[in-house]
Order: C-alpha cells, then structure tokens, then sequence
C-alpha cells in the first residue's frame, strides 16, 4: 500500500518524532503529534500520517498501529 500527504502540514515539531517509540498506543502518539493528516484502516491495523511542511521542503511522518499499539515508521529523515 502506498501513502501519500500533500497539503500545507500538520502542526508538530520535527523533534516531537524522537519522542515517538514502538508501543506507544495512538492515544500516545496523538498527545504528541497532535492531530494526524490522514489515516487509513484495514482490520486490526492502522496507519496515521503526519505531514511537516518546511522551507527545505516536505516530509511525511507515517506510523504503522497494529491493535492499537506502535509497530513501524516509514518517516522521510
């Protein structure tokens, strides 16, 4: 599956990705990314992305949930 955000971004610090680890749940993740861009679904997994708009350009902030629980991160860094 391929993701893609445009837009303007979501308001986040870049540095707030470092505070992200494995097994957070969403509701962690949330607290600290604020609210995601899009998110997609398909049975117990989940995929939320943020999107950092920047003078440098674009990056996309994707996070993989399975039941609810951090399990990947496909960030541009």
């Amino acid at each position: 599956m391929i993701l893609v955000a445009c837009g303007s971004g979501t308001p986040f610090s870049w540095e707030d990705t470092a505070k992200v680890k494995p097994g957070m749940t969403e509701a962690e993740v949330i607290a600290i990314m604020g609210k995601p861009f899009s998110r997609s679904e398909s049975g117990s997994e989940s995929t939320l992305i943020w999107n950092y708009a920047s003078q440098g350009g674009n990056k996309a902030v994707a996070l993989k949930f399975k039941n609810g629980r951090l399990v990947g991160d496909t960030t541009d860094r």
